[in-house]
């Protein structure tokens, strides 16, 4: 079978080949047809096959850490080491050691995964993951109890997707912090291109996590996340890719991020807490969604322009969604409770202060008690549907009546008088 060769090894005995500077240019540069156990170390040399670069035996097993190939020769590299396409016609492949692309310290790592994994295994108290360069690839965060990690981008680019194990633990004093990262990409770039992995940042129920991390539970409990100073940018055509999705979990900080062509900032399901504050959006269908969960959601100063809702809260919620200082404009609905009579929260969104720009939406059933609750902000809906939802002593007045802006006004009078 193996007639053009350009080294053969065959079947008889065992056999521990070594090749250094050997030159080959065979239709099968190196063929292993022997049924008995070999090994073969690589470590430099050229060898092209028109048909076949290596075929290995099915005892062979080879290690290459050098050499010029005319296929990519990575799976059977050593550790550490992998092929590079050296752009050439035809093409071939060199055999080098790997970058190293995070440092823990001054020990430096070739993934982010295998930095990750050493500070799980072996390391307790503050310790910071620093990248060394742009990456491509998707890594498995689990939270430690005794673990206080911060993934450190230095503006460094992630082009993957980052998920998060939170050891299922409903309390914890320690934290994970993603600072100063660039996260670029669209599904196809992570662990799956489905839900609950359409997000740079994903906490899925541990009982779909990638083996081996797979555990057997429905509950996540990602805790004390902080995700600060960092950018979310999807090259996707569509608007598919979310920049924080988290299917349960607690005391989660969003700040200082921005983003951009994203289906949304943050999709929060069974989330205990939150904090938005000083993101930017632009370009993308929504900003927030909450679903279920309960506590509060501090929502300020953000900025955000889309399609969708800049803020929606669905599900059987008892979540207070907190807004404060932002600036928020919507071609659709800028603010929903509910979601066509489905997903019916008890929650409410409370809104301080601000611009509103996108209608106002409540979308639940007769006995819902969830509500809206104005205390101050503009809003480009009518004054009928402002004054629906303003808080007990306030009222809405038409500050543009040409374009129905509306500004919220506490009717001091009324206080007053109630105060007697």
């Amino acid at each position: 079978m193996y007639d053009d060769y350009g080294i053969r090894v065959r079947a008889g005995r065992n056999k521990n080949i070594v090749l250094e500077n050997d030159t080959v240019n065979a239709p099968n540069a190196i063929v292993f047809n022997n049924t008995a156990s070999s090994t073969a170390t690589i470590t430099g040399g050229k060898y092209i096959g028109s048909t076949n670069t290596i075929t290995p035996g099915s005892n062979t097993e080879i290690t290459i850490t050098g050499g010029t190939y005319s296929s990519d020769v990575t799976p059977e590299c050593a550790p550490g080491y992998a092929a590079y396409a050296n752009g050439t016609v035809p093409e071939t492949w060199t055999v080098g050691p790997m970058p190293k692309v995070a440092k823990i310290g001054s020990v430096e790592y070739t993934s982010l995964q295998a930095a990750l994994d050493s500070a799980h295994a072996n390391m307790t108290g503050d310790v910071t993951i620093e990248l060394l360069k742009n990456i491509t690839e998707y890594a498995i965060v689990r939270q430690k109890l005794d673990l206080n990690l911060t993934i450190e981008g230095n503006n460094d680019t992630i082009f993957g997707q980052i998920i998060v194990d939170g050891d299922s633990r409903y309390n914890g004093p320690d934290e994970l912090i993603f600072q100063n990262i660039n996260f670029v990409g669209e599904t196809s770039d992570f662990y799956s291109t489905t839900s609950p992995y359409d997000a740079f940042i994903s906490a899925p129920k541990p009982n779909t996590l990638p083996s081996p991390y797979t555990r057997g539970t429905d509950y996540n409990y990602c805790h004390k996340i902080t995700i600060s100073n960092c950018s979310f940018t999807s090259t996707s055509s569509a608007l598919d890719v979310v920049a924080f999705k988290n299917t349960s979990g607690k005391n989660i900080i969003i700040q200082d991020c921005k983003g951009d062509n994203l289906h949304s900032l943050a999709q929060f399901t069974g989330t205990e807490g939150a904090t938005i504050t000083n993101d930017t959006i632009t370009n993308s269908e929504n900003f927030v969604n909450i679903s279920g969960g309960s506590d509060d959601f501090s929502i300020s100063n953000n900025f955000y322009t889309g399609t969708g809702y800049a803020v929606r809260l669905v599900g059987a919620s008892g979540a207070e969604a907190n807004l404060s200082d932002n600036n928020f404009t919507s071609s659709g609905k800028v603010l929903m409770l509910g979601k066509n009579g489905d997903y019916n929260p008890s929650g409410h969104i409370n809104v301080a202060s601000g611009t509103y720009n996108g209608h106002i939406s409540k979308e639940t059933v007769a006995t819902s008690t969830a509500a809206f609750v104005f205390t101050g902000g503009t809003f480009s809906e009518s004054k009928a549907v402002v004054d629906s939802w303003c808080a007990p002593g306030y009222y809405a007045i038409e500050n543009d009546p040409d374009a129905a802006h509306c500004t919220l006004y506490q009717m001091y009078s009324l206080i007053s008088n109630a105060n007697g």
